[in-house]
């Protein structure tokens, strides 16, 4: 029965859809309920994360509520719902479709119960039972993970963490042979194990190098995709052989390589697939969009995967953009030229702004941009703020949160990808900083950010 369960992963993605809900009402057959709950007092951000098809779906639970719902309308018939903590240890359990699920995650190991089924006493609680027998061991484990950079410490945490493994496996073993463990349960626990000792032993979680794809992972992608570990692992195997990594994340690198490459399936491509369309959507240009919307509705075979692309579609434009220029737009829907700004404040020292909306790096720095441009403004400074590979809606809402409304200099640039000067500058990271000195010349292409001692020491020789 749970075989055919993996089977109908490969033949069902779609989708998924949630609502938050402030109380509990009846369960349609086709949602799986997660009630996360948490006592008043109680310190830590949690959160909880799923996959049912084409997204990854995450919540952070922060605030001191007792109780939080989440109805997931899945189309996969079992759906693996992660808790992680705020020290990156992850917990993982089987979700069906009709479940109702209660997380409590008051203390250090979240505490399950389904209400709508009877289950078997380790089904969900298995790996707080076995934190009782062995101590919880596993979690200190995980300060080696990024923050010791030695070689030889890092082998030994992928040793130890490997054994870790093997013992919850022989624990599972024995609870599953004594009638403890249900047989659902047990193959949904014993695969993940299996998956992340493979995982650990080519080092996925310790390396960001994927040259070669793993053969266990090639061999059973469609079975494993249901788990986090094996999507992580794949999306960064494409990340790094499309050379996205180096590029800025740019979504179209990785999907002109998912179009050639003959090793990821049908189910992880069609997914990452609707994903880098998506980004494409929201980051690049309308063409970007457009120039691959033919091949992308050539593969999915589902309507409901066409649902979302047409959700995504930009309207058309015939409108172009010379790349000799920066084009810009102001708030006010006037546009102009970045060449026509800097000659307008000609005689002035101006620090420019890359960021966009989407990058939060760029937004927490931009109230200590605006501190610099109230410090210097009267002895010749100028802030232009320039929303680089940003989306018009994303980028007025990002002005709006972050009260750049009344900037005189704020603006989006519309041809991010294409300016000969951004390539030139080779602008492949945010946030990104330049300085113009008064003779409108660039004095420095990746000039300080704002935060530290060194931009006041460039800004008082210029100025």
């Amino acid at each position: 029965m749970y075989r055919l369960l993996f089977i109908a992963i490969i033949c069902f993605l779609s989708y998924c859809h949630i609502i938050k809900a402030e109380s509990i009402t009846k369960i349609s057959d086709n949602n799986i309920t997660v009630i996360i709950k948490k006592k008043y007092g109680v310190e830590g951000r949690k959160k909880l994360s799923y996959f049912t098809g084409v997204y990854q779906n995450t919540k952070i639970i922060s605030d001191p509520a007792s109780e939080h719902l989440y109805r997931i309308n899945s189309i996969l018939p079992v759906v693996e719902i992660n808790i992680t903590y705020e020290n990156g240890v992850d917990f993982y359990y089987p979700a069906s479709v009709g479940d109702t699920i209660t997380i409590d995650v008051t203390g250090n190991i979240p505490f399950v119960q389904t209400t709508n089924k009877d289950s078997y006493s380790y089904d969900y609680n298995w790996i707080g039972n076995y934190y009782k027998l062995y101590g919880e061991k596993s979690i200190n484990l995980y300060k080696y993970k990024n923050k010791d950079k030695s070689v030889r410490k890092k082998k030994r945490f992928i040793n130890e963490r490997i054994e870790e493994l093997k013992q919850k496996e022989k624990f599972l073993n024995e609870k599953f042979k004594v009638g403890m463990l249900s047989a659902p349960a047990y193959n949904f626990y014993s695969k993940r194990i299996l998956l992340d000792i493979v995982l650990f032993k080519i080092g996925y979680f310790t390396s960001s190098e994927y040259d070669n794809l793993s053969e266990f992972v090639y061999k059973n992608q469609d079975t494993y995709y249901i788990y986090s570990s094996c999507r992580g692992y794949i999306r960064n195997y494409v990340f790094h052989k499309s050379e996205m990594t180096k590029n800025m994340y740019d979504p179209r690198m990785g999907f002109d390589w998912l179009k050639s490459d003959t090793l990821i399936k049908l189910v992880a491509k069609t997914h990452l697939m609707v994903d880098f369309m998506t980004m494409i959507s929201f980051k690049c240009r309308n063409n970007d969009f457009f120039d691959r919307v033919e091949y992308m509705n050539s593969i999915l075979t589902d309507d409901r995967y066409n649902n979302i692309i047409k959700s995504i579609t930009p309207k058309k434009t015939s409108e172009k953009y010379s790349e000799d220029e920066v084009w810009l737009k102001r708030i006010d829907g006037t546009k102009t030229g970045l060449s026509d700004v800097l000659k307008r404040h000609k005689g002035k020292v101006i620090y420019i702004d890359l960021w966009a909306s989407w990058c939060a790096p760029c937004c927490s720095l931009i109230p200590k941009v605006k501190q610099i441009a109230k410090d210097y403004s009267d002895k010749g400074l100028v802030v232009v703020y320039l929303a680089f590979m940003d989306k018009e809606k994303q980028w007025m809402k990002g002005v709006n949160r972050l009260n750049l409304t009344d900037e005189d200099d704020s603006y989006l640039i519309l041809n991010s990808m294409k300016a000969s000067l951004l390539k030139k500058l080779k602008v492949r990271s945010i946030p990104r900083y330049l300085l113009i000195d008064k003779s409108g010349n660039i004095s420095n292409t990746n000039a300080p950010d704002p935060k530290g001692k060194s931009i006041h020491k460039e800004l008082l020789k210029l100025l």
